[in-house]
C-alpha cells in the first residue's frame, strides 16, 4: 500500500498549527490570543459533554461482536484484552519513570509575567459522569451480546452512526482549531519552543520501548525462537505499512487477517479475534499516551504519580478501551477527562499530550496493528490449550 500525503491530513494539519503558533504567535493581538483559546476550551467543554454517549456507543457495539462465539470463549478474549492492555500500560508506566528520571527531560516555565486568559469560560452541565458511562455500557452490553442479540445489533448500528458522525464530522475536523488555542497559550507561557525542540528524543525513547515490548511478545509466543518470531513479525509488515499510512488499525483489518492466518494455524480463531480486538487492544496506545503523560508531568514540574495513584488510572484506561473509536486520535479523545482526574493534568497538559499523540498517530497505528498480530498468536495457543482441557 502505497504512502500518500493525504493519509497524513490530520498530523500535517496540526503540524502547521504548532509552527503557525511559534511563528506568528508572538505578533498576534493577545485579544485574538484570548478569544482563539475560547474557542478551544467551548471545544473541550462540548467534547467532554459528549463523552459519556460516545463511551456507552462504542463499550456497547463492541462487546456485540461477540455474540456468536461461546461463552468461555468470550469471556477469556475479553480477560486477555484487559490483561494484555494494563501490561502494557504498567510496563510503559515503569519503564517511564525510570527513564524519565535519568535523563534530561525539558521543563517549562513556570512563571511568567502575562499567562493568556480566556476571553470568555463556557460551561455544561455534567448528565452523568464517564464512569457511570462505562460500568453502563459494559453491563448492557454484555447482557444485550447474550440475551437480545437483534436489538443489540440493531441499537448498535444506530448508536455507531451517531457517534461517527460527532466524531468524523465534528470533532476530527475541529481538532486544529482546537489545538490551536491551546497552542498559542503554550506559547504565550513560553512553553511552546521548549516542546517542540525537546520532545522528538522523548518519541524516539518511546518508539524503541514500545517496538522492543512487541518483539519480546512475538520472541516469547514462539518460544524464543528468534528465527520464527521474526518471520511472524515480517508476516505482519504489509498491516503494518496500512496501519502506518492510514493511520487505523481498522483500515488494516483485512491485512492484519491475511496475516495472521499466516502465523495462526485455525483460522476460524482470527476472523473472530481480530475484528473483536481492532480498535480495543492498543499496545501502541497505552505506551505513547502514558509515556507521552508522563513526559509532560515531569517538564511541568509536576512529577511522576505514585504506583497506588496511577494503578487507579491503569484500571480505567483498561476500561477505557473498550470506547476508543476508529478515527485519527480517537484513542487520546476518550482518555483527556481520565489524564485531568486522575493524573491531575491541566488543560494545557492534557492538550498538549492529544497533540504529540496525533503528531506521531501514524507510528502509534503500527505499534497497535503489530501487537494485534501478536495477541492472535498469543490467545490462540491460551485459548487452544484451555480447549484441549475442557475436553479431556
Amino acid at each position: 500500500m502505497a504512502v500518500k500525503i493525504k493519509d497524513f491530513k490530520l498530523p500535517l494539519q496540526l503540524l502547521a498549527v504548532l509552527i503557525f503558533s511559534v511563528v506568528f504567535g508572538p505578533i498576534l493581538p493577545e485579544t485574538v490570543k484570548s478569544f482563539l483559546f475560547a474557542v478551544s476550551i467551548t471545544i473541550k467543554e462540548c467534547l467532554i459533554f459528549s463523552l459519556p454517549f460516545l463511551i456507552f456507543s462504542f463499550l456497547f457495539t463492541s462487546l456485540g461482536h461477540l455474540k456468536n462465539n461461546a461463552l468461555f470463549f468470550a469471556a477469556l478474549l475479553i480477560a486477555l484484552i484487559c490483561l494484555s492492555n494494563f501490561t502494557s500500560t504498567m510496563t510503559s508506566y515503569g519503564i517511564g519513570r525510570f527513564t524519565l528520571e535519568t535523563i534530561a527531560v525539558p521543563c517549562v516555565p513556570k512563571d511568567f509575567d502575562h499567562p493568556l486568559m480566556a476571553l470568555w469560560n463556557f460551561k455544561l452541565p455534567k448528565l452523568i459522569s464517564n464512569d457511570m458511562a462505562l460500568f453502563i455500557g459494559f453491563i448492557t452490553g454484555l447482557i444485550a451480546t447474550f440475551k437480545f442479540p437483534h436489538l443489540q445489533k440493531s441499537w448498535g448500528q444506530h448508536l455507531l452512526k451517531g457517534s461517527y458522525f460527532l466524531l468524523r464530522k465534528v470533532f476530527v475536523p475541529l481538532m486544529p482549531i482546537f489545538i490551536l488555542g491551546f497552542s498559542l497559550k503554550l506559547q504565550n507561557d513560553q512553553i511552546l519552543n521548549v516542546i517542540l525542540l525537546e520532545y522528538p528524543k522523548v518519541l524516539m525513547i518511546m518508539a524503541l520501548v514500545c517496538f522492543g515490548y512487541i518483539f519480546i511478545l512475538y520472541s516469547i509466543f514462539s518460544k524464543l525462537n528468534l528465527s520464527k518470531a521474526t518471520k511472524s513479525i515480517s508476516n505482519m509488515s504489509s498491516p503494518m505499512l496500512a496501519g502506518f499510512s492510514t493511520m487505523s488499525s481498522a483500515a488494516a483489518m483485512p491485512l492484519t487477517i491475511l496475516a495472521s492466518e499466516k502465523n495462526v494455524e485455525r483460522r476460524e480463531i482470527v476472523d473472530v479475534v481480530v475484528p473483536a480486538t481492532v480498535n480495543i487492544h492498543l499496545i501502541g496506545d497505552c505506551f505513547s499516551i502514558t509515556f507521552f503523560a508522563l513526559a509532560v508531568m515531569v517538564s511541568f514540574g509536576q512529577g511522576i504519580p505514585d504506583l497506588s495513584t496511577f494503578l487507579i488510572f491503569a484500571a480505567y484506561v483498561v476500561l477505557a478501551k473498550f470506547s476508543v473509536a476508529a478515527v485519527p486520535g480517537g484513542g487520546v479523545l476518550v482518555l483527556v477527562p481520565l489524564l485531568e482526574q486522575h493524573l491531575g493534568l491541566s488543560s494545557s497538559m492534557s492538550s498538549l499530550v492529544t497533540t504529540l499523540y496525533v503528531i506521531f498517530d501514524p507510528i502509534i497505528t503500527s505499534a497497535n496493528v503489530l501487537g494485534n498480530g501478536a495477541f492472535v498468536i498469543g490467545f490462540s495457543k491460551i485459548y487452544q490449550r484451555f480447549e484441549r482441557y475442557l475436553k479431556g
